[in-house]
């Protein structure tokens, strides 16, 4: 028989090896359009707060001018197109936070005078040497693991041509993530000397406030373009996989019908919509909240299955249960995601449900045979 091929990241989660896991997939997509959902209002979120800082309009008019212009955008590209943008505004990003960065330092008065700053930063902010700075750490490398389970990501995997592009494609991002990351840290550690008093400022408003006081408008203008122009390439990624799971997996009905797809992609951004009215103020907790939901549920299931582990249908729905579980818990029953991401206590966990359930497998043949 012919294999069915995998269009979509849920139908690649729930392909384990050479058997179909349909309740799988369904989780997964459904994780998909609710998580990937949040992440892409998070993006609308955060042109809109910048709209917002810059030139004193409507919080509700950008966000409902950005989901327009985001559906008009995936109607007339996909994912082609989507991976084409990507790449330029990866570049626009780099410039601007150069930019950025320059003028501060001139504003400022030269190395010299920043590291004169930094020196009267509080001991919390500049000594690594301390436990929160673990606990941020920890979390963070968990981030970038359960990277596996993020669905926007992984699909342009899917997309490659050959394992090389794809070992191509790991060198070129890596290098441009470590270079935006640095980037992005010296900005913040400028900000922090160039506005020290914020008060009730929002720290999420800072470059763009930056820009406001070190540049010419001319160049103010085009750096908002540019920003605008990042958030729509990020979030429209979103929402073509978001609205793909719907379509393909979590109402099948939607399948086999351009139109009706169509009306799949409107479902989901009314969703984003709506996260976007509820959750105006923190973009980067959205963020966490979203990647921390498919972190906790999916991830681990994937690097399981990387690593040779073969599940059973009834172990992987377990483990992403479980996950997700532990991470809900920590984050709205416990508190504790202040010390520690959510999304590390639900990887692990995962991870653990899977081992104790090979640990037994072992254990009950020799019970038996006793």
């Amino acid at each position: 028989a012919k294999e069915k091929s995998l269009t979509t990241y849920p139908s690649l989660v729930g392909k384990m090896t050479d058997k179909d896991y349909p309740w799988v997939t369904l989780i997964t997509a459904v994780m998909t359009v609710i998580f990937l959902g949040a992440y892409c209002a998070a993006q609308l979120v955060a042109g809109a707060k910048i709209g917002v800082q810059l030139f004193d309009w409507d919080f509700t008019y950008f966000v409902f001018g950005g989901a327009a212009v985001l559906v008009a955008y995936c109607w007339s590209g996909g994912i082609r197109a989507s991976i084409w943008t990507d790449a330029v505004q990866a570049f626009i990003i780099i410039f601007s936070l150069i930019v950025l960065i320059v003028a501060a330092v001139l504003h400022i008065g030269g190395i010299g005078a920043i590291i004169n700053e930094v020196r009267n930063f509080p001991p919390e902010m500049v000594n690594p040497f301390q436990l929160d700075f673990l606990w941020v750490s920890i979390g963070w490398i968990v981030f970038g693991i359960t990277v596996l389970g993020q669905p926007h990501l992984m699909v342009r995997h899917m997309c490659a041509r050959t394992n090389k592009d794809i070992d191509r494609a790991l060198k070129i991002y890596l290098a441009w993530r470590m270079t935006v990351l640095f980037l992005a840290c010296v900005s913040g550690i400028l900000a922090r000397i160039i506005i020290p008093d914020a008060g009730t400022f929002d720290p999420e408003l800072s470059i763009p406030q930056l820009w406001q006081d070190l540049l010419p408008p001319v160049l103010v203008g085009l750096l908002i373009a540019g920003l605008f122009s990042a958030t729509m390439s990020s979030a429209d990624s979103m929402l073509l996989s978001a609205s793909s799971a719907l379509t393909q997996h979590v109402i099948p009905a939607f399948r086999n019908s351009y139109m009706l797809a169509r009306l799949g992609t409107v479902l989901v951004i009314t969703i984003v919509i709506a996260i976007s009215l509820f959750a105006q103020k923190g973009v980067l907790a959205l963020v966490i909240i979203a990647w921390g939901g498919l972190a906790s549920s999916v991830g681990p299931l994937m690097v399981v299955q990387l690593l040779g582990g073969k599940p059973s249908q009834k172990l992987a729905v377990t483990m992403m249960v479980v996950g997700f579980a532990t991470a809900v818990i920590w984050r709205y029953g416990l508190g504790w995601h202040t010390t520690l991401m959510e999304l590390v206590p639900g990887f692990c966990a995962g991870l653990l449900v899977f081992g104790v359930a090979r640990v037994f497998k072992k254990i009950k043949p020799t019970q038996q045979a006793a």
